[in-house]
C-alpha cells in the first residue's frame, strides 16, 4: 500500500512521479473531475473512475468509498477499502489485459467527509496467471467493477503548453464504431474490447 519507502521502485508514488509532466497534469485533472462529479447524495457503493493512457502499459483506478458509521475507521473500514481497491485494480487488468501495472488510489469522498485518508496500491501484473484472473473474477462478483452496461468513454487531449486563453483539457465526444480500434489502446476492435 502506501507505507513503503517513497524511493522504492516498486511503489505507487514512484510510478506516479515517473510519469511525464503532461501525464501527471492529466491525472490530476481527471482525479479532480472525479471528486467534483461524486454524487451530491451520499451513496454506499464505491464510486470508481478508470484512467487509461494511450500507448502506455500503466493505468489508474481512483476509488471513492464512504465509510459506514458502524465500522471502526482504522481497524475495520480501511482494510476493507484496501481490499476493494485491490479487486478494482485486478478487474482493470482482467478487462484490459495489455496493462502491466495498475496504480490504485482510494479516498473518502471529500463531499461527504471533512477529513479524509488515502490508500495507494501498485498492482504489478506483468505475470498475470489464470489463477489471478479467476480469484479477481470471484471477488468482483459482489462489486461488479467494469461490468456496468451504463458506461461512457471520453477522449481527452492535453497540450504540453496550453494557450493561456483556453482550457488545457479539450473534451471530444464521438460515437465509436464497432469495428474501430478501441480507444483504451489495446489495439483490438472496440466490439471485442470495451464495447463488449
Amino acid at each position: 500500500m502506501g507505507d513503503k519507502n517513497v524511493f522504492d521502485t516498486q511503489n505507487p508514488f514512484f510510478e506516479m512521479a515517473s510519469e511525464p509532466r503532461v501525464t501527471r497534469r492529466l491525472l490530476s485533472e481527471r482525479i479532480g473531475h472525479a471528486i467534483r462529479n461524486y454524487p451530491d447524495t451520499n451513496i454506499s457503493s464505491p464510486y470508481m473512475s478508470f484512467i487509461g493512457l494511450p500507448n502506455s502499459e500503466k493505468c489508474y483506478i481512483f476509488l471513492q468509498v464512504t465509510p459506514p458509521s458502524h465500522l471502526d475507521y482504522e481497524n475495520e473500514f480501511r482494510p476493507k477499502r484496501r481490499e476493494m481497491l485491490r479487486i478494482a485494480c485486478g478487474a482493470a487488468k482482467n478487462k484490459f489485459p495489455h496493462f502491466k501495472k495498475v496504480i490504485g488510489i482510494a479516498i473518502d469522498p471529500i463531499k461527504v467527509r471533512k477529513s479524509v485518508s488515502e490508500d495507494f496500491l501498485l498492482l504489478d501484473c506483468e505475470e498475470w496467471t489464470n489463477e489471478d484472473r479467476r480469484e479477481i473474477e470471484k471477488y468482483n462478483k459482489g462489486f461488479k467493477f467494469f461490468e456496468s452496461k451504463d458506461k461512457s468513454v471520453q477522449f481527452e487531449t492535453t497540450y504540453n503548453f496550453p494557450p493561456s486563453t483556453e482550457r488545457s483539457l479539450t473534451k471530444v465526444s464521438k460515437k465509436i464504431g464497432r469495428n474501430e480500434k478501441c480507444p483504451c489502446g489495446s489495439g483490438r476492435k472496440y466490439k471485442k474490447c470495451c464495447g463488449r
